[in-house]
């Protein structure tokens, strides 16, 4: 067995250093198993005193100790967790109380505690604690170790720890925890420090008494125990309450039996390993009396409860000093195979919530996707207006000769005919816009709001509270288009007119028919034949704005939601998909090593 949890140790030992980049938590948690691993080298043993209150914990714990180091009295008394070894030297019989400067870290400083205590670590090492001690005394325990329960909470004290000279069970590396009633005042089961304690016993001592039931908390106590340190052997201590004093010898011995023999099967039923053999009967307070001489009568049942706790003392020191080794040998692989299957399930935990941000992330970029590819239709047909086009350029062009007098100079020619082209250039401009604004109108059209409705729906799923962007027809500039046909040269070269007013006349009519035709019947003229090819490459270039526009505004703000979005679930793609093979490598190697646990502990 110790080959083996020399071998198990050195496996973990490699495991913490194959991971020690991994995340902190479960680096420290390889680390903390590879360290308790280390106690089967340790020769120290660690028996917890358990039970109800008023079962007689603290008298089964005084007797041990061979002194008054647990407070008894008929309120609850052990409040805090106390550890009692034995000691050569009268000027180590002291009293320590540990107090954490950092009530975050108890269950770190209360494993320290131990730790120091069984040589595996320096007392300096301990960390954030302020250890304070006094003279074993009476008057000491009274006033350090037994507390009111209004001053456990101002108290501050992790828990205590008293040398003394021991009796025949407390040994030297020998170390008894009096622990708190599991069903007082202070629901000490719910206390982390009573998981820790218990997950570090090489033995269960369980007192009960003939007044204490075996209720729903002893079996929290059970489970708690089943949980963390499930191969611990268990003694069973069945205190004797001897108040029906005028029932006969046999009736009474028979009802002590009774509760002895229901307690040994419930706690066998749990899966603990309690023979017979180890399960005594005793009557503690007479045992006490005795050896106190705090009595005036009843001197020989008083002795004989004495006698009859040397025995029980007697026995559990031959089963403590035959099987110590093997027992905490066989104690720390099992705890360290619990240890391992607990570290296999938080990584099962984190490989599954690893899982579950992948099938979230592929979700939100699926949806961000699927928006970003949505096609939004710009393409309805312009229609322009050209029978009214045509008539207000017949309008500008009556106006333009109706203004015509006298003679002009070339400049003043010029002038004429540029501002009647400029006007007739704006009518153009302004029928052409007209129809573009159709297009510009699908910035708010259908195909847009059922997009950014679904925007909506995609961000509200992902959690994001923030409005769209809007974006109105105001946006986009009056479309004024340049005309390239409507140049004078290349209808008319200035070259062939006289600047007068027939042939200014005549140079407008030459634009008008060019732009109109000559005959309104007939599809002839600028307007009827080459504006259409003019309109239609506007209208694409158009439509382009528009797209340009409603994803500058909306396509944009959907990739950068979306990229927000995908980093709130797995920030560092690489850094996730790294530490996802460490979880997966990690649960194959704790895996065969539970293996190899699970063997040695069926030798």
């Amino acid at each position: 067995m110790t080959r083996q949890a020399e071998a198990l140790q050195q496996e973990l030992e490699a495991l913490a250093v194959k991971y020690a980049s991994t995340d902190g938590d479960v680096a420290a948690g390889l680390r903390k198993i590879a360290n308790r691993a280390k106690e089967y080298a340790d020769r120290s043993f660690v028996i917890l005193v358990a039970g109800p209150v008023k079962s007689g914990k603290s008298t089964f714990v005084n007797l041990v100790a061979n002194a008054f180091v647990s407070p008894t009295h008929f309120l609850e008394c052990t409040v805090r967790p106390s550890i009692i070894s034995s000691t050569d030297d009268p000027s180590e019989e002291v009293i320590t109380a540990y107090r954490s400067k950092n009530p975050s870290r108890t269950v770190e400083q209360v494993d320290a505690i131990i730790d120091s205590l069984r040589g595996l670590i320096k007392p300096d090492a301990v960390p954030e604690v302020i250890k304070e001690s006094w003279p074993l005394t009476e008057a000491n325990i009274d006033e350090h170790v037994a507390l009111d329960l209004s001053d456990t909470d101002n108290d501050g004290t992790l828990m205590t720890t008293i040398k003394t000279p021991g009796g025949r069970l407390l040994t030297s590396g020998v170390y008894l925890i009096d622990m708190p009633g599991f069903d007082g005042s202070r629901a000490n089961l719910d206390s982390p420090l009573y998981k820790t304690i218990a997950a570090r016993a090489d033995l269960i001592i369980l007192v009960q008494s003939s007044n204490s039931a075996i209720t729903k908390v002893s079996d929290d106590f059970f489970r708690l125990l089943k949980e963390n340190n499930r191969n611990v052997p268990v003694c069973l201590l069945h205190n004797v309450f001897d108040a029906a004093h005028w029932r006969a010898e046999d009736v009474k011995t028979g009802a002590v039996k009774e509760h002895l023999d229901y307690a040994v099967a419930r706690i066998k039923e749990k899966g603990f390993n309690l023979d017979e053999k180890n399960a005594y009967v005793v009557n503690l307070g007479m045992v006490w009396d005795w050896r106190n001489r705090s009595y005036s009568s009843e001197e020989a049942s008083l002795k004989e409860a004495s006698d009859a706790f040397g025995e029980i003392e007697q026995k559990m020191y031959d089963v403590l000093i035959s099987q110590r080794d093997s027992i905490r040998v066989r104690n720390v692989i099992g705890r360290t195979l619990q240890q391992i299957e607990d570290m296999i399930a938080e990584v099962q935990g984190r490989i599954a919530g690893m899982d579950a941000s992948e099938k979230r992330y592929e979700e939100i970029r699926n949806a961000f996707d699927a928006l970003k590819d949505r096609d939004i239709p710009v393409k309805a047909e312009v229609n322009v207006d050209y029978f009214s086009m045509r008539n207000e350029i017949t309008g500008i062009y009556t106006l333009a000769k109706r203004s015509l007098s006298g003679r002009y100079s070339v400049k003043e020619t010029r002038e004429i005919v540029m501002r009647f082209i400029s006007d007739c250039s704006k009518a153009i401009g302004r029928k052409v816009n007209d129809a573009l604004r159709f297009l510009d109108a699908q910035v708010n059209g259908e195909a847009v709001t059922l997009w950014k409705s679904d925007i909506a729906d995609v961000l509200r799923k992902c959690d994001i509270d923030e409005p769209l962007p809007g974006m109105s027809m105001t946006d986009f500039p009056v479309v004024n288009p340049e005309f390239d046909m409507l140049d004078p040269e290349k209808i008319v070269p200035w070259s062939l007119f006289r600047y007068n007013i027939g042939k200014v006349n005549e140079f407008l009519a030459h634009v008008y028919y060019f732009l109109v035709g000559k005959d309104d019947s007939t599809d002839v003229g600028y307007i009827s034949f080459m504006l259409p090819e003019t309109v239609e490459a506007e209208a694409d270039e158009h439509r382009e704005k528009v797209l340009g526009r409603i994803d500058s505004t909306y396509g944009r703000f959907v990739e950068r939601k979306r990229r927000e979005a995908l980093l709130r679930v797995i920030p560092d793609r690489n850094a996730f998909g790294k530490e996802y093979m460490q979880m997966k490598d990690l649960h194959s190697d704790l895996d065969k090593v539970r293996k190899t646990t699970e063997n040695a502990l069926k030798i």
